[in-house]
């Protein structure tokens, strides 16, 4: 009986870890996907690692982020994706601006949508006590 116990368990323990790390893999790549189709609206190109030449290149770069690289005396940006699209968006100093301007935005959407989802946002302004903080400076 005893093993048939520790059996249990032991699925148990496999199954909600299967499930913890298909969830964690699910929000990674909603993520990438998301940036990805930042980085092409902000006016970074895709190239396809298509060669294995190109997919071993793809796997030695820092994996998911924004890095800039000097070519011919001008600064250019890469995003390596070796594991979901399995390809490398590049892009000029401007479409690294423009995705910095809507990573900001986004941020801000998502905040406003966060504070609009409490049960009673005003609540939560009328609770705050500014005599405490005392003095903010002038605005």
């Amino acid at each position: 009986m005893k093993q048939i116990s520790n059996w249990l368990k032991t699925t148990a323990i496999t199954a909600i870890l299967g499930i913890v790390l298909t969830a964690c893999v699910t929000t990674q790549q909603t993520d990438a996907i998301g940036n990805e189709r930042m980085l092409a609206a902000a006016g970074f190109r895709m190239k396809l690692a298509d060669t294995d030449a190109k997919m071993d290149h793809l796997k030695t770069l820092p994996q998911r982020k924004l890095v800039p690289h000097q070519k011919e005396g001008e600064v250019f940006y890469t995003y390596a994706d070796a594991t979901y699209c399995k390809c490398i968006y590049g892009g000029p100093e401007k479409a690294y601006q423009r995705y910095q301007q809507m990573a900001v935005n986004k941020s801000i959407e998502e905040m406003s949508a966060s504070y609009a989802e409490q049960d009673n946002p005003m609540q939560t302004v009328d609770t705050m006590d500014w005599n405490l903080w005392s003095d903010w400076g002038p605005w």
